[in-house]
C-alpha cells in the first residue's frame, strides 16, 4: 500500500459529439509524461481525434511524489472553452474552437 494518495481525475465531458477526458497514464500511450493531457474522442465513431498537452510536469521521471492531475473540468459556454483545474489548484482554459491552451490566474 502506498502512502501517496493519487488524486481522482475529473469526469469526462461530452460536447458537440466529442468526449473530453483527462489522460491518467500518458506513459502507457507512449507520451513523455504520465499526466497533463486531455484526450478528445469522437463519440459516434469512437475515434481518438486529439491528445492535447494541458500542462508540463516538472520532473516526469520522479516516482516518489503524486503526479499533478486534472481533477475538475467545467464547460464555459460564454467563452466556448473548458476550464480545467488540477489537484494543485492550477487552472487552465482549453479553447474549443482552436484547441489552444492558456493558463488562468487563480
Amino acid at each position: 500500500m502506498s502512502l501517496l494518495s493519487t488524486p481522482t481525475a475529473a469526469e469526462p465531458i461530452i460536447l458537440d459529439g466529442r468526449k473530453y477526458t483527462p489522460v491518467e497514464n500518458g506513459s502507457a500511450l507512449g507520451l513523455p509524461q504520465k499526466t497533463g493531457y486531455l484526450s478528445i474522442i469522437d463519440v459516434e465513431t469512437i475515434d481518438l481525434l486529439f491528445v492535447i498537452q494541458i500542462f508540463d510536469v516538472p520532473d516526469p521521471e520522479r516516482t516518489d511524489s503524486v503526479s499533478e492531475q486534472i481533477t475538475e473540468m467545467t464547460h464555459d459556454p460564454a467563452e466556448n472553452r473548458l476550464v480545467l483545474t488540477t489537484n494543485e489548484g492550477k487552472r487552465y482554459a482549453l479553447d474549443l474552437n482552436g484547441l489552444s491552451v492558456s493558463a488562468l490566474t487563480p
